[in-house]
């Protein structure tokens, strides 16, 4: 494939590339593009991956830590967190992906916030404490935290294509070694 060319892939790419794989699959071509809906998909299982383990690990639900209830702790809590991250992270990023800075700070700040209508679900009718409105918020923002690596580092590492990809200079851009004559 030639450098510039994305073999029919039609998928969003970043300035103007994008990594591209292709099937085949009953006769047609499957295309999948990394730098789009996978990025996205890896980042919001991510996300949805540290509210349970926090859980788990600081909270296990008969108050006792083992093992076992760790684990039970963590596959409780995942549908729920699942549900957090399509019902308030893919909302906010479908908003706020073209006007967010995109800063480590930003995500933790936004993060934080989406972590307090979590805690005033979980403790209804009555307000949540203090403490508990600081340990979801905190969790929110861990879990924004870690989409957003993810998100970042799968969506730049497809952005550019590969440095053997690159022609080599202007003159040369069949690839071949340059010649000293």
């Amino acid at each position: 494939m030639a450098t510039g060319d994305n073999g029919g892939c039609h998928g969003v790419g970043y300035g103007g590339s994008t990594a591209c794989m292709q099937g085949e699959m009953a006769g047609s071509v499957v295309e999948i593009s990394m730098t789009g809906t996978s990025a996205c998909a890896f980042g919001f299982l991510g996300a949805s991956l540290v509210p349970p383990a926090v859980i788990a690990l600081t909270a296990p639900v008969s108050g006792e830590v083992s093992v076992g209830l760790a684990v039970m702790t963590f596959l409780f809590i995942l549908p729920q967190s699942i549900a957090a991250v399509i019902v308030l992270g893919l909302p906010t990023f479908l908003v706020l992906r073209r006007y967010a800075p995109w800063r480590w700070w930003w995500v933790l700040i936004v993060g934080f916030l989406l972590g307090l209508p979590v805690a005033i679900a979980i403790y209804l009718p009555a307000a949540p404490a203090l403490r508990s409105c600081l340990y979801y918020g905190l969790i929110g923002a861990a879990s924004a935290v870690t989409f957003w690596l993810i998100w970042w580092r799968l969506r730049t590492a497809t952005d550019a294509p590969p440095q053997d990809a690159r022609p080599q200079n202007a003159s040369n851009a069949s690839g071949d070694a340059p010649s000293h004559s």
